[in-house]
């Protein structure tokens, strides 16, 4: 991925900026939009398409704790929305609910723990929920590797390139690391045949959508003097690739 574009996409939000978290997800909305076509002629339509990224649970204490207590948290994708910065700042709003002050990692702390108090059946069966297509059918998974003098048989680290497991029918996986400042993406799919190459492309052009800054508003100092041309969206099926999901209502 070119790096440029993902830190120039991360500055699209103000104030901090975005986290890598809100960029992919807001990237993933805007790719299933432009592969699958307008969501109002989605089969089904409309219902909300749940997307899933991870929540390490480690407490500060444990941060040195060999290996990691890992779990997803699922949210809506706002892929009704046609503009991408309204995208991410409807990321921004979904996952805002998950922070610290409201308790989202503690709460699926108290859901991990307690499936594992019942045994790894327990375990073994919220597994499969949480990655069941007609539960949530987008994975994303964004992280950063900490930079190290990491080394494979004496050669240096230059990237990380996640390989997700295979998925279940009807399923989507794009996962973006950071490893030294460079970014990998890997798209993994289970819908309709070559699925995960356009997916991937459409991932990269809509990265390069958000790191576009604002153009000055018509008759401003440097903007335009008239409304531009209007956009087009692309309009389609979904042709099948997601079918059969059974979504409620937000949660």
């Amino acid at each position: 991925m070119d790096a440029d574009a993902v830190r120039a996409a991360r500055r699209a939000l103000p104030g901090l900026g975005a986290t890598l978290n809100e960029v992919l997800l807001a990237a993933a909305a805007g790719a299933l939009r432009t592969v699958h076509g307008d969501p109002d002629r989605w089969p089904g339509a409309p219902r909300p398409l749940y997307g899933s990224f991870p929540v390490d649970l480690r407490t500060p204490r444990e941060d040195r704790m060999l290996g990691t207590a890992v779990s997803a948290v699922r949210v809506p994708l706002p892929v009704t929305a046609a503009d991408p910065a309204e995208r991410l700042a409807a990321c921004r709003g979904v996952l805002a609910a998950f922070g610290p002050l409201h308790g989202g990692p503690d709460t699926v702390r108290r859901t991990v723990a307690a499936a594992a108090r019942l045994g790894p059946w327990a375990v073994r069966l919220l597994a499969s929920l949480s990655c069941a297509p007609g539960f949530c059918p987008v994975t994303c998974l964004a992280f950063g590797w900490p930079r190290g003098p990491w080394s494979l048989d004496g050669r240096p680290l230059e990237r990380i390139v996640p390989l997700p497991p295979v998925l279940a029918p009807g399923a989507v996986c794009l996962a973006l690391t950071d490893y030294a400042g460079a970014y990998t993406l890997t798209a993994v799919t289970h819908t309709l045949p070559g699925g995960a190459r356009p997916l991937a492309g459409a991932l990269t052009r809509e990265l390069a959508l958000l790191a576009r800054r604002p153009e000055p508003a018509p008759g401003a100092p440097g903007g335009p003097a008239g409304p531009g041309p209007a956009r087009t969206s692309r309009a389609g099926r979904f042709a099948g690739a997601i079918r059969g999901t059974r979504n409620g209502p937000p949660r």
